[in-house]
């Protein structure tokens, strides 16, 4: 596989994130129509942009990876070859990872954001007119900060969690290999 290949497969997972919060905003959006219409003020401004922020990085990304991928790797020579092995443990490993490091990004906002909220209130010592339900959103920053320690766990110890589900005793297979392509290789 050639370098310039995983550095797009690269660019295609992180456009795909963003497509992936892209239909999430979309729903946020339509919730915050159906249900809270009258109390939106400039919030739904703000998703809208959100919205269309994710939708044009994701199109960016998905149509210009082979562009991208070709920029990013202008020092070495795209077509040389990277031999790597993949066995089932570590690709469990990256996929846990990943998870958990998605799992914390998105949930970072509202345990910073309620935080701020919590402070400017105390210092302010008077009513502060944000819109913030401290109800409704003191269960949501609970919720994020739980997620994000959890995940955090998970990822300090993910090379232990990812040998619990291999079976014991049995070898770690290669699950993928890549190796160097020899001029004499026959492909059908």
């Amino acid at each position: 596989m050639k370098k310039t290949q995983f550095i797009e497969w690269g660019i295609i997972i992180v456009a795909l994130v963003f497509g992936y919060k892209f239909f999430e905003s979309i729903f946020e959006v339509l919730i915050q129509l159906l249900y809270r219409f009258e109390s939106l003020d400039g919030y739904l401004l703000k998703m809208l942009l959100v919205l269309a922020l994710y939708a044009v990085v994701f199109i960016l990304l998905i149509r210009n990876s082979g562009k991208i991928a070709e920029w990013l790797n202008a020092s070495s020579a795209a077509s040389d070859p990277v031999p790597f092995r993949l066995g089932i443990r570590s690709l469990l490993q990256v996929v846990l990872i990943t998870i958990c490091a998605s799992t914390i990004l998105f949930n970072i906002d509202t345990v910073v954001l309620y935080l701020y909220d919590l402070v400017r209130e105390d210092v302010g010592r008077r009513p502060v007119r944000t819109g913030f339900n401290f109800e409704t959103g003191k269960f949501a920053f609970q919720a994020a900060l739980v997620k994000s320690l959890v995940a955090v766990l998970v990822i300090c110890f993910s090379k232990d969690i990812s040998g619990w589900f291999i079976r014991p005793g049995e070898p770690d297979e290669l699950v993928l290999e890549s190796v160097t392509e020899k001029a004499n290789d026959v492909h059908e």
